[in-house]
């Protein structure tokens, strides 16, 4: 995407240190500040936990989007915990975890590609003034039972796959100059029982929450091109 994915890039590290900060615990109650540091005001009676937008944008002017690869982040010791009690053989590995977060990056791509160009979006790597930039992050990222199967050890009868929270930048493709954030934590579908969690499961739950931020994100970018 040119220059500005090199400067959207170099901002990346500092943005995900505050941000992740930022994201709520799911079963937090709202305490949000009606506007950020950076001047943006919290955007009120919003299907995400937060969503903030600078004073004065109109996104009627963004006719395309670009989507950058998202940084993935898991919750701050979840390996170091997990892996006290998961048995021998079953203990998550640093590359477990590089391969978890790159499938992630890659599939939040592949599915917000997909759903926004089914909406009529046009899906762009090139800037322009009518460019939109998405930049997210997936933070807090939980997985109850990653699929560790080997020779004796079962996999992991868990209720839920996990959780996760997307914090979505929206930028100005020729400004760099960011127009608003959404902050959203999801926890994937409950199981009426214990269910053994596999990857092909992990992976299916992963997607449904992936889908639904791109197909809510479709629905508004939507809404706004129609002015409705």
């Amino acid at each position: 995407m040119g220059n500005s994915s090199v400067r959207f890039y170099s901002a990346l590290a500092i943005s995900a240190l505050m941000l992740g900060l930022a994201a709520a615990p799911i079963a937090q109650a709202r305490d949000l500040p009606k506007t950020t540091h950076d001047g943006m005001d919290l955007v009120p009676h919003t299907k995400a936990y937060a969503v903030y937008m600078k004073p004065g944008v109109d996104l009627k002017t963004y006719s395309r989007v670009g989507i950058m690869m998202p940084a993935v982040a898991f919750r701050k010791d979840w390996q170091r915990d997990y892996n006290e009690t998961a048995p021998m053989g079953a203990k998550v590995t640093d590359d477990d975890m590089e391969r978890i977060k790159t499938w992630m990056a890659e599939e939040f791509v592949k599915i917000f590609d997909e759903e926004l160009t089914k909406s009529g979006h046009q899906v762009t790597k090139e800037t322009g003034k009518d460019v939109v930039i998405l930049r997210p992050m997936i933070v807090n990222l939980v997985v109850a039972a990653p699929d560790k199967t080997t020779a004796g050890v079962s996999r992991g009868a868990v209720a839920s796959a996990g959780e996760m929270t997307l914090i979505l930048e929206l930028y100005d493709s020729v400004t760099s100059d960011i127009i608003a954030r959404v902050i959203d934590p999801q926890a994937a579908r409950q199981y009426a029982g214990f269910h053994i969690a596999t990857e092909a499961s992990n992976k299916a739950d992963a997607d449904l929450i992936l889908r639904d931020w791109a197909q809510r994100l479709a629905k508004h970018l939507g809404a706004v091109k129609s002015g409705s």
